[in-house]
């Protein structure tokens, strides 16, 4: 099941046995293993299923004494996570 957290409710409550933070490919990959086995697995990702503007703005930030890319533009909050720049 698929839910979007933004429509429940601020007391919505998830019963679940275990929790993965990220829906990057290892959040993906850990979910996976645990299908079937009767564990209740809940992978929540802080964005959809392409980069919106509003959960991208998140990873805005300074780089300080290291010369690196933008992080809001190397880092991804979709369901795949950085992999979608792969076209995954």
């Amino acid at each position: 099941m698929i839910t979007d957290f933004r429509t429940l409710g601020d007391s919505a409550q998830i019963d679940t046995d275990l929790c993965i933070i990220g829906a990057g490919p290892a959040g993906i990959m850990i979910a996976r293993e645990f299908s079937g086995s009767g564990t209740r697995v809940c992978l929540i990702e802080s964005g959809g299923f392409e980069p919106e503007d509003d959960t991208q703005a998140l990873y805005q930030g300074e780089i300080v004494d290291l010369p690196y890319f933008e992080l809001d533009a190397t880092r991804l909050r979709c369901f795949g996570g950085t992999s979608y720049h792969w076209e995954g």
